[in-house]
């Protein structure tokens, strides 16, 4: 599939949000050095503000629910209201996704380890793009109920698994910065972001 450039998002009445999605690498590694524009980082921070990209009828749906025995994942496919998934062939998936559909969606890291799920998107609101998808990592290795704002950069979409790939091994994870569900940080100071992109490997530009 051809690059899909940086995550850019449109508002569209009725239906949300896309997400312009880059599925055709994989995301960067944080412990091997980085080519120059071999990623797209999630833009400039500095005097932008963020908004919480969901809304009041976007709901975050457990990652398993239970039907009479039967277990169903929440993937984007499941989370379809709006048939944009219908027609793989010529639908909008995979280069530009709902927004709404990838909530809760599952996270595992490149040795097929289960990490957590997407709980909300946070929206540059100058630039138009996808800067963080926060993170519960589920109470793993002791961290409790903390969230953790994950560079959109660091994320890739696994479509044969219908899940997101965050190359970050699972006991590197206790280290990561997270924050208390009711003590959010203020994303757009500088000295957070670069904390946060240097830690998952992703490029940061400060002006």
């Amino acid at each position: 599939m051809p690059g899909t450039g940086s995550g850019r998002v449109r508002a569209l009445p009725h239906i949300g949000a896309w997400v312009r999605l880059r599925t055709d690498c994989a995301p960067p590694d944080p412990y091997l050095p980085s080519r120059a524009g071999a990623v797209h980082g999630p833009g400039r921070h500095r005097g932008t503000r963020f908004q919480r990209a969901s809304s009041a009828h976007w709901t975050d749906a457990p990652s398993h629910a239970s039907d009479q025995g039967t277990t169903m994942t929440t993937n984007y496919v499941t989370r379809d209201n709006y048939g944009m998934y219908a027609n793989a062939a010529a639908g909008p998936g995979p280069s530009l996704m709902g927004a709404n559909t990838l909530l809760g969606n599952d996270v595992y890291n490149q040795d097929g380890e289960d990490l957590g799920d997407i709980k909300e998107f946070m929206l540059d609101m100058a630039s138009g793009k996808v800067a963080y998808a926060v993170l519960s990592f589920g109470g793993l290795m002791g961290m409790g109920d903390k969230l953790f704002a994950v560079p959109w950069a660091a994320l890739a979409l696994d479509t044969a698994n219908k899940r997101f790939t965050l190359r970050v091994p699972k006991n590197a994870l206790k280290d990561a910065p997270g924050f208390d569900k009711d003590h959010w940080p203020s994303m757009s100071d500088k000295t957070w972001a670069s904390g946060v992109h240097k830690f998952y490997g992703t490029p940061y530009t400060a002006e």
